[in-house]
């Protein structure tokens, strides 16, 4: 009874499926079992009960028939069957069924909470380590981003910077040309054609002779003049390229620098998720494995308690198992019941009514006695993740270049560069009517003195010569000078190039890559506008400058870049020659229609001057 009590209390204070400790719960299922063993050992402690009470009850009929009535020896006997089924008999049914009862419901709990503890896991742990590597992998493309950006950036400086080396060797190669006998006296000798200067002291005076002698230099002072200007050119051209390459290779380097500091920080963040993503999927197998092997244990367990299970043969024996027990039960409490109705039908009446001991055996029922077997639930699915891996950054490599300082010099980009003491100009920046020899005195040059228009074409206008420049905040810049003769008067001229601009985009249209120009100024004889490209990216800005000449007019116009650039595709051209070329170029005056006559053309180094590439729309 002792033991039936504890089962009493084990039972009203569980609550299925309320998660335990498993320490507690396995106490729980030896408890259960432990008082359903006591409650069987009892019932069975000298023989069955309900077999007692069989006995007992057979005497009891073997009696009555021979007395034939119920004398007090025989009430004695009922009175004491019918106390041993209320007091001993039907509590002890109902304490078994309790127990077990228990037992089926605490093993049964052993399997919730194997599922309460990986749904735990699945819903906790594992969504918050797949939230951090969420975290993890989101920086990681960041990171990776700014590092696909700054790689990018970095391309591009240097092909800024190699094009300014190039550009820079070039210019200081055709400086070094220009003058590289430092040391020997002249850079240049000229013989004229004319003959010696001489005087015949005979038929002239020496003033005369003296003024026959100017007039055959007199071209030299000119040309000099101009042959120092164009090498002045060079100069500051090599000295502007040489400073620009030098600030663009710093520039590389930082960036250089930056990005190879973004990618180790990108690959440590590689690292990370790398490293928390196996550890995340190996936590998520073994929790799996473990999952699955908690259920097959307290499963097996399960079945192994509820049974069926094989009967032992003997009455009260139907097998260690619940199922088996529950079945016992019922048969024993269907007897008790009807040996009971029997037993109330002798102490009232003093002998059988078949009527009322059928209606009394017709009601016994055992409903009171089933067991609630739950059903196993299905087996939570083990999710495994596939976190993937974030793959890590290679660094920026530089790519080699070469500039030197004079007198080396680099010979073209897909050779080795040469460097002596005393170099030759390499053979693709020398000029052609130049013959300089190393290590002697320079021979006087058979170079007849230039015309006036030869020096004009040759004049270096890029320093201080032609047209007029509007100006560029950029050290190193594309751009194109212009002198163009149109059969117009300039104030016609002046007035096709305003209907252009104002007619955009009605009566007319860039036909360079549909570009946008804006007139910012205009005076007497100038023009002062800006070109932007039809992206929004880039300015040029232009200057025209209108030189009556009789009944034409001279434009002098010039264009430059506002940013870095050396090579435009002829884009600075374009922005000149679109506000003045007429319907015999391709293009399509607004108000005056005239013939040009284009007599000069002087791009920067790398710029263009390609007419094909100015009607591009």
């Amino acid at each position: 009874l002792a033991a039936c009590s504890q089962v009493r209390s084990e039972f009203a204070l569980a609550t299925f499926p309320y998660p335990v400790d498993t320490f507690y719960s396995n106490m729980r299922v030896a408890a259960a079992v432990g008082a359903a063993s006591a409650l069987r050992m009892e019932k069975h402690d000298g023989g069955s009960p309900v077999s007692a009470l069989q006995g007992e009850f057979s005497a009891l009929q073997n009696e009555i028939k021979r007395s034939g009535r119920i004398t007090p020896g025989v009430y004695a006997t009922v009175v004491k069957l019918r106390d041993m089924v209320t007091r001993l008999i039907e509590p002890t049914i109902q304490e078994s069924h309790a127990a077990d009862q228990l037992l089926v419901l605490t093993v049964f709990r052993e399997i919730i909470e194997c599922d309460a503890s990986y749904q735990k896991y699945v819903v906790g742990q594992k969504k918050s380590a797949q939230a951090a590597l969420g975290t993890l992998k989101t920086s990681w493309e960041t990171c990776g981003g700014s590092v696909d950006q700054l790689k990018a950036k970095y391309e591009a400086c240097l092909d800024e910077r190699d094009a300014l080396v190039r550009h820079n060797n070039t210019v200081c190669c055709q400086e070094y040309a220009a003058c590289s006998t430092d040391g020997y006296g002249d850079c240049e000798t000229v013989k004229l054609e004319a003959g010696f200067a001489g005087c015949d002291y005979k038929a002239m005076t020496g003033h005369e002779c003296f003024n026959h002698a100017k007039q055959l230099v007199a071209p030299l002072q000119g040309y000099f003049h101009r042959q120092d200007a164009k090498y002045e050119a060079l100069r500051f051209e090599c000295e502007k390229f040489s400073a620009a390459a030098t600030a663009k290779i710093a520039e590389c380097a930082y960036l250089q620098e930056a990005v190879n500091a973004k990618v180790e920080e990108t690959n440590q963040i590689s690292e990370e998720f790398n490293n928390a993503a196996a550890a995340t999927e190996s936590f998520a197998q073994k929790s799996c494995t473990s999952y699955r092997a908690c259920r097959e244990k307290t499963i097996a367990e399960y079945h192994q308690t509820v049974g069926p299970c094989q009967p032992t043969g003997a009455y009260g024996e139907g097998g260690d198992c619940v199922k088996n027990r529950e079945v016992d039960r019922q048969n024993e409490w269907d007897s008790t019941k009807q040996i009971s109705c029997m037993l109330r039908h002798y102490c009232e009446g003093g002998s059988f009514k078949e009527e009322l001991l059928k209606e009394c055996k017709g009601s016994i029922d055992t409903y009171h006695l089933a067991v609630t077997y739950p059903q196993v639930p299905e087996e939570i699915p083990c999710e495994l993740p596939d976190c993937g891996r974030c793959p890590g950054c290679d660094e920026c490599v530089d790519r080699p270049y070469y500039q030197y300082e004079t007198p080396c010099y680099a010979t073209p980009m897909n050779e080795q560069p040469t460097c002596v003491e005393e170099p030759e100009c390499p053979e693709w920046c020398s000029e052609p009517d130049r013959q300089q020899q190393i290590g002697a005195p320079p021979p006087t040059t058979t170079t007849q003195a230039p015309t006036e228009e030869q020096a004009a074409r040759d004049l270096p206008s890029w320093l201080g010569g032609g047209p007029k420049c509007p100006g560029s905040d950029a050290l190193v810049h594309a751009g194109c000078k212009v002198t163009v003769t149109a059969s117009a008067t300039c104030h016609q001229v002046s007035e096709e190039i305003q209907a252009r601009v104002s007619g955009q985009y009605s009566l007319w249209h860039d036909p360079h890559n549909n570009g946008t120009y804006t007139l910012d100024s205009v005076e007497a004889s100038t023009l002062n506008l800006h070109r932007t490209t039809a992206n929004g990216q880039y300015t040029d800005k232009q200057l025209f400058t209108l030189v009556p000449e009789g009944s034409t007019c001279q434009i002098q116009g010039c264009s430059q870049s506002q940013v870095f650039s050396v090579v435009d595709m002829s884009t600075n051209y374009c922005d000149l020659r679109m506000l003045y070329c007429g319907s015999a170029e391709g293009c399509k005056p607004v108000k005056h229609d005239f013939a040009i006559s284009e007599d000069s053309v002087l791009p920067t180094l790398g710029a263009g001057k390609d007419a094909s590439q100015c009607l591009r729309v």
